[in-house]
C-alpha cells in the first residue's frame, strides 16, 4: 500500500478501501456494495497476466484526438500498451471479442451514447476484461450506473492523465477505482443497509402510502404527487406524515433521502 493509505473495515461487508490520493479510492474486488434496492456491484475478476507482460489496453471513443492522446500516454508507460482503438460500437465489440485486451477504456457518449451498451456487450462474452469509463459526463449522475453495468472504474476526463493510468493498473489487479466522493456514497449505502432491510415498504405501508413513498423517491413534489394520484394536496401531506412515523423519520428531508435510497439510488444529490 502506498504511503498515506488507510484501510477501512465495516462489519465484514467491506474488505478494504485504500485512499491512495486525495481524489481516488481503490476498492478490493471482494466487496459487495449493497444498493438500496439490494442490487450489488461486483468487481469483475481479471484474468491472470504473465509476469513481466504488458497490460494490453483497448480504447473506445469517437473523438480521434482523445484516442490518440490516450494511446500516446499509455504507450509511454513501461508496463502497458495500446492493442487497438475504435470510434463505433460494432467495430469495438468485434475487436474486443477478437483481441481480448486486459483493459478497455470506454466513453459513455461513445458511438451515439452507446458506451453502456458496449460495456454490456463485453460482459456477455468475457467477464475477465476490466473496463475503465473515461468520460466527460458528471460522475454524480453516471458513475454508479456504469459500475452496476460492469465497469470497474470511473474517471472523468478533467482528471490528470496520472489518474487514468492509476485506474488502469488498479482494475488490472482486480480493484475498483472511483473518486473519493463516489466511494463515500458507497460506504453510506453499505452502512445503512441493515436499517433499510428493517423497514420494508411492502409490509409497513398501505398501498396508497407505498405509491406516495415511491413518487417521493423518484423526485416528485407534493403537488405532482397529488395530481398524479388524483388526491388532494392535504391528503399527500397526511400520507407523508404516516410514512415518517412508520419509518421512524423526523423530517421531510430525512423522508426524501430515505425514499431515494429505495427508488432513486443511481442519482446522487447535488453538492
Amino acid at each position: 500500500m502506498v504511503e498515506g493509505a488507510r484501510v477501512v473495515r465495516m462489519c465484514g461487508t467491506w474488505n478494504s478501501i485504500q485512499f491512495c490520493s486525495p481524489h481516488v479510492a481503490y476498492i478490493t474486488p471482494m466487496v459487495k456494495f449493497t444498493n438500496y434496492n439490494r442490487a450489488s456491484v461486483d468487481a469483475p475478476q481479471p484474468r491472470r497476466r504473465r509476469l513481466g507482460s504488458k497490460t494490453r489496453v483497448y480504447v473506445a471513443d469517437d473523438q480521434v484526438v482523445l484516442r490518440r492522446g490516450v494511446a500516446s500516454t499509455i504507450n509511454a508507460e513501461p508496463d502497458m500498451k495500446i492493442c487497438g482503438e475504435s470510434a463505433d460500437l460494432a467495430t469495438a465489440t468485434n475487436d474486443v471479442r477478437e483481441l481480448r485486451p486486459d483493459v478497455v477504456i470506454v466513453e459513455l457518449t461513445f458511438s451515439g451514447e452507446r458506451g453502456g451498451e458496449l460495456i454490456e456487450n463485453i460482459r456477455t462474452f468475457d467477464s475477465g476484461i476490466s473496463i475503465v469509463v473515461l468520460s466527460l459526463l458528471d460522475e454524480t449522475l453516471h458513475a454508479l450506473p456504469a459500475l452496476k453495468s460492469g465497469a470497474s472504474a470511473f474517471v472523468t476526463k478533467q482528471a490528470p492523465p496520472s489518474t487514468m493510468l492509476e485506474a488502469i493498473r488498479k482494475v488490472r489487479d482486480g480493484l475498483m477505482c472511483v473518486s473519493e466522493r463516489i466511494s463515500g456514497v458507497m460506504m453510506q449505502r453499505a452502512a445503512s443497509a441493515q436499517g433499510l432491510k428493517a423497514f420494508s415498504p411492502a409490509s409497513s405501508l398501505s398501498p396508497r402510502e407505498r405509491e406516495v413513498f415511491r413518487l417521493i423517491g423518484t423526485g416528485h413534489s407534493n403537488r405532482e404527487i397529488a395530481e398524479r394520484l388524483r388526491i388532494s394536496y392535504k391528503t399527500v401531506e397526511t400520507h407523508r406524515a404516516h410514512i415518517k412515523e412508520k419509518a421512524g423519520l423526523k423530517s421531510g428531508f430525512e423522508l426524501l433521502q430515505f425514499s431515494m435510497r429505495w427508488f432513486g439510488e443511481d442519482v446522487l444529490p447535488p453538492v
